[in-house]
């Protein structure tokens, strides 16, 4: 079943589902426990599968074939660390409008992240293709510049900026709702702050990210930190590295690379609307005649 268009994530695990089967075979209690144990490994998939999109709070897009992916130093003091190293063909941006009231995800995301090449159970596949937050996402660039596009050529680059938000993440359907949701806070008011500063030299991408000033919810890298949980083949010892896949669509081969289509993974920022001069004078035109309606209406 394709989930795609209902911006749900669809668990993609062909070795689950053959040992989901074979359970027909089993002992009535060793069914439930197996079902439940395949339940709570899908959920954490689609959790993952998530994670990069659900909480963004401000515009990027990316094709990312295989590119190795790391977090570093989470759950430990104030911000972590991630590195991306973008291969021939990889390329991603976070250069979109500064101010924002929705942001919209839409592709494909896969990450490889069991230790075992190819995708299998313990790794994350997904599609989305919704709203994932609505209401006031500003950023500010502190130093530096947003570089249009980083590739693997990209070298010698070096910024800086923040996003403030105050506003609300969309629900996550279904099961994965149920875990998903209460770390977004789905649903109810959250705001804070986001630091990320960031150097590209090499086609590495090296980033800290830094929450402050949290309300309603735990933050960014309480969320990067469900990653490192063992159901996702983590250690609890603070660190995550994988294999990154992003596209506009993909297809799962179990027990090897994803198949991408050519376009972009997105999260497009819907501009705030600013009215025009001729547009605001036309409003006072019509706002005028109507007060002249009025007038001559109780004359």
């Amino acid at each position: 079943m394709n989930l795609e268009s209902k911006g749900i994530f669809q668990s993609t695990d062909m070795r689950a589902s053959k040992m989901l089967a074979h359970g027909a075979h089993l002992a009535p209690v060793k069914k439930m426990k197996h079902k439940i144990l395949y339940g709570l490994a899908s959920m954490m998939m689609m959790i993952g599968a998530t994670m990069s999109a659900q909480a963004f709070v401000f515009s990027a897009q990316g094709y990312l074939n295989g590119a190795p992916f790391e977090s570093t130093s989470l759950g430990g003091a104030s911000g972590f660390n991630q590195k991306l190293g973008l291969g021939t063909g990889d390329s991603v941006s976070f250069s979109g409008p500064a101010s924002t009231p929705a942001l919209v995800a839409s592709g494909f995301i896969a990450y490889d992240l069991n230790g075992v090449p190819g995708i299998q159970m313990g790794d994350v596949t997904g599609f989305l293709n919704q709203t994932v937050f609505t209401g006031s996402a500003l950023r500010t660039l502190d130093s530096g510049s947003i570089p249009a596009m980083i590739t693997n050529t990209s070298t010698g680059l070096a910024g800086s900026f923040h996003v403030d938000y105050n506003g609300v993440f969309a629900s996550a359907p279904g099961p994965l709702g149920v875990i998903l949701n209460p770390l977004l806070n789905s649903g109810n008011p959250v705001s804070g702050r986001l630091d990320i500063g960031f150097t590209v030299n090499g086609g590495v991408l090296d980033a800290t990210w830094t929450d402050s000033n949290l309300s309603g919810w735990g933050g960014f890298e309480a969320l990067f930190a469900v990653f490192d949980n063992p159901l996702l083949g983590g250690n609890n010892d603070g660190n995550i590295n994988g294999l990154l896949y992003l596209a506009d669509s993909g297809t799962v081969i179990p027990n090897a690379a994803p198949q991408l289509g050519s376009g972009n993974f997105q999260i497009t920022a819907t501009p705030t609307a600013v009215p025009e001069p001729a547009s605001l004078a036309l409003l006072g035109i019509g706002l005028a005649g109507l007060s002249l309606m009025r007038r001559r209406k109780c004359a």
